[in-house]
């Protein structure tokens, strides 16, 4: 007999147990409830991105992807939105490495939305990757990826400056540069000042990569690199030339040099005497120039 103590009081539950024996059934009494078994409900677990980090940003999975992307349409889930995030920071430091182990170093600014178009910028003689100042945030707010290296024995590239090796420095530059995710490898640019600019027409000329050049302060012979010679390999391709009328040599170099471009050409004299990436500081017009100059030529 099963008791229970309540109160205080010994209750026999013998009245139940004839209760439970008495009902006029066949069917026995479970022991134990039985509930409706009800179907799961629809859920939608959140998807963990897989992609790994890449060298165009330090997010984790920063390439769209559809997995776990919130649902548009109520009615059809299967219709998601991606959206592009923006990168964590405007600009990291990277290195490139040149055919003789060489650590190049530069500093790049991811676009905001990729793939997009990208331009390599090479400093003067004497200079360095810092010498372009907000030039390279202006390029990059105007949509696209921008890299600025220093040559070698310039800033924080090691070596000696040897102006022979330059050529394949920056050819190797721009074999790694169109390989990184989010560039465009079909519409690289390359902007350069003093000497840079001298190298940029010959490397632009030697990488089936390169779309157009923009030359600021070119010579005809500066540490042996003559830009002349490079024009004809050049070909049809776009050429902006900018330099100061009170900068005697580069402006008269700048004008044999517009003659000669078998392509579109644009040649831009500004006044006073400024030099190279000078240019961008005393004409704060010309960043915008360059700008609009590189998208009317799809680059």
């Amino acid at each position: 007999m099963i008791r229970l103590r309540v109160n205080g009081h010994r209750i026999a539950i013998l009245l139940l147990a004839l209760f439970l024996f008495g009902c006029d059934t066949e069917t026995p009494i479970p022991l134990t409830p039985t509930f409706p078994i009800l179907a799961a409900s629809q859920t939608v677990a959140p998807a963990v991105p897989t992609l790994p980090p890449t060298s165009e940003s330090i997010n984790v999975g920063e390439r769209n992807f559809t997995p776990g992307a919130p649902a548009v349409s109520i009615d059809n889930p299967a219709v998601t939105v991606t959206p592009t995030p923006a990168p964590t920071q405007p600009s990291f430091p990277m290195q490139f490495v040149a055919d003789d182990g060489l650590s190049i170093a530069g500093i790049y600014y991811a676009a905001p939305a990729r793939p997009a178009p990208t331009v390599l910028l090479l400093h003067m003689a004497g200079s360095n990757k810092g010498a372009w100042g907000l030039f390279g945030p202006q390029l990059q707010a105007a949509g696209h990826n921008v890299l600025a290296i220093d040559l070698r024995g310039s800033g924080d590239t090691g070596g000696k400056p040897d102006w022979s090796k330059a050529p394949q420095d920056i050819s190797g530059v721009l074999v790694q540069l169109a390989a990184l995710p989010g560039v465009d490898a079909q519409r690289i640019s390359i902007i350069g000042a003093d000497i840079g600019a001298n190298l940029a027409v010959g490397a632009c000329a030697d990488s089936p990569a390169c779309k157009a050049v923009v030359m600021l302060s070119p010579t005809l012979d500066n540490q042996a690199i003559n830009p002349a010679d490079a024009l004809a390999r050049y070909g049809n391709r776009p050429l902006l030339i900018v330099a100061s009328r009170g900068d005697r040599a580069s402006a008269d170099a700048s004008a044999v040099l517009d003659k000669l471009s078998k392509g579109d050409h644009r040649l831009i004299m500004q006044e006073g005497g400024e030099h190279g990436t000078a240019l961008l500081d005393a004409h704060p017009d010309l960043a915008g120039a360059i700008v609009q100059w590189l998208a009317a030529h799809g680059a």
